[in-house]
Order: C-alpha cells, then structure tokens, then sequence
C-alpha cells in the first residue's frame, strides 16, 4: 500500500508524504477515510480546536519554547489521527508509517484523542 517513501531532510518521514503515494483520490478515500476537500475543513477544525485548547490552558514554558512536536504541522497530526481511526494499525506499525518509536506515536495519540477529528 505504501510501496514508495519519500523523506524528507535527514530521513524524517511527515504524514503529508503519505498523500503523495495516492495516486487518486479513491486511495487517499479508503485510506484515511476522507477526500482532499473534507481533510482540509478538518484541518481547518483541528486548528481553531488545537488553538482554544492552548490558549485556555496555562503555560508552564513560554510560547514556542521546548522541543518541537514529532507531527509538526496540524495537517500531519489530523492524517496521523484518521489514519489511525481508519485502520487501528498497531502503534509499531503507525510509528513505523510515520517515522517515530512506538511509544512517540502512543504519545500523539493520546494528546490528540481529545481533538481529534471524526468524519
């Protein structure tokens, strides 16, 4: 299903090159479970979702502090969150698609579970 990878600088595989193996929209359909157009409004959701979240919580670190995230943009954690709602791969397998350890991909699992987009 996954035949071509494609890394990115220093071999760190992002969600979004996973789009770029379909090659129709019929692949990325049965693969996440939605179409382009669908994954841009709840890329558009997860974001103002994500937003109220971190502007209601208090900050133990200044904005933009610490480490930077293993999904680094809203549109890899909402194709990490269908896909893994789509397929309930193992979490060696998921880790294994997006390039983290089994426990990292535990990890965005759980903080995203809360805001994560159902279609």
């Amino acid at each position: 299903m996954f035949g071509n990878y494609y890394f990115l600088e220093k071999s760190i595989y992002f969600a979004e090159n996973i789009l770029m193996t379909f090659r129709g929209n019929r692949e990325q359909k049965s693969t996440i479970g939605v179409d382009e157009l669908e994954l841009t409004q709840l890329e558009t959701a997860f974001s103002n979702t994500l937003l109220q979240q971190r502007l209601s919580s208090p900050h133990r670190r200044s904005i933009g502090g610490g480490r930077k995230g293993s999904l680094p943009t809203v549109r890899d954690k909402v194709i990490f969150c269908l896909f893994y709602l789509k397929n309930y791969p193992t979490f060696d397998v998921l880790g294994n698609l997006f390039s983290l350890s089994r426990s990292s991909a535990h990890e965005v699992d759980i903080e995203n579970r809360e805001t994560c987009p159902k279609p």
